[in-house]
C-alpha cells in the first residue's frame, strides 16, 4: 500500500490501463474528490449512477444536490439507474454501454440487501477487468469485506443483510468518513472491536480516496 503520489499523466499515459486490469475506487465525498479523481480518469467515459441507497428514504432528497452536481460537472454522459426489481439479465443489458458504474451513498444495509438480492454482485465481478467500480460512503463500505461495523451509523433492521458480509471486491472493511466528529464517536464503541479481532480495515476522510488495482492499493489525499 502506499500514498498516491503521481500525477494525472501517469494515469492518462496508459489508458489501456483500465480495459486490462481492475480497478476499483473507494471514497466518501463525491463534491471534494470527483475532480480529482476525474482528472485521472477520462472525462469521455460513460458513467452510471447507481442510487439505490438513497431510496431507502422517500420525501426531500436535497441532501443529494451537491453530489449530483459535482458529477454532472466532470462527467457530462452521466446517467442514474436502481437496482430494485431488477435482474442480472437487465444489468447485462442495461448497463453494457457504461465505462463507469458508481453506487453512491445513502443507507449501507439497503444497498447491501439490493446487491445480494438482484445478483449485483455477481454482474459486478463479471464486469470487473472491463469497467471501473465506484463506491462512495455507503457504495464504498459495500465493496470491503463485511458492514457490520456501519451499525453503528445505519438501522440495520430496514433490510435483511444477515451478518453484514459485503462484496469483497476490496480485501479488507471501508470505514468512510472517518474524520468527521460526529461519524467518529459513533465509531469508537466498534474500533476496539475491530482491534481484537485483529480485522483488516482502512479508514477515508471526505478528502481522501483508494484506488485499488491488481498492481497494488493507492490513498491518495486531496
Amino acid at each position: 500500500m502506499r500514498v498516491c503520489s503521481e500525477g494525472p499523466e501517469r494515469w492518462r499515459r496508459k489508458k489501456y490501463f483500465f480495459i486490462t486490469y481492475t480497478m476499483i475506487i473507494a471514497l466518501s465525498n463525491e463534491t471534494i474528490v470527483m475532480k480529482h479523481i476525474a482528472d485521472r480518469i477520462w472525462r469521455d467515459q460513460k458513467l452510471v449512477y447507481i442510487d439505490t441507497a438513497s431510496n431507502w428514504q422517500s420525501g426531500d432528497k436535497t441532501w443529494l444536490d451537491s453530489q449530483i452536481w459535482a458529477i454532472k460537472k466532470e462527467y457530462s454522459a452521466f446517467s442514474r439507474y436502481s437496482l430494485e426489481w431488477k435482474t442480472i439479465s437487465d444489468f447485462r443489458a442495461d448497463l453494457s454501454e457504461y465505462d463507469i458504474i458508481h453506487m453512491w451513498w445513502g443507507q449501507t444495509a439497503y444497498l447491501l440487501h439490493h446487491i445480494m438480492q438482484t445478483w449485483f454482485d455477481s454482474y459486478l465481478k463479471e464486469v470487473l477487468t472491463s469497467k471501473i467500480i465506484i463506491g462512495s460512503s455507503a457504495g464504498a463500505k459495500v465493496l470491503g469485506k463485511n458492514i457490520g461495523h456501519v451499525q453503528a451509523l445505519d438501522d440495520f433492521s430496514i433490510a435483511d443483510v444477515k451478518d453484514g458480509s459485503a462484496l469483497w471486491l476490496l480485501n479488507f472493511d471501508i470505514w468512510a468518513h472517518f474524520w468527521k466528529e460526529k461519524y467518529r464517536k459513533k465509531y469508537n464503541h466498534v474500533l476496539d472491536i475491530a482491534y481484537k479481532n485483529s480485522q483488516s480495515w482502512i479508514y477515508i476522510s471526505d478528502n481522501s480516496y483508494i484506488i485499488s488495482t491488481e498492481l497494488g492499493i493507492e490513498i491518495c489525499n486531496v
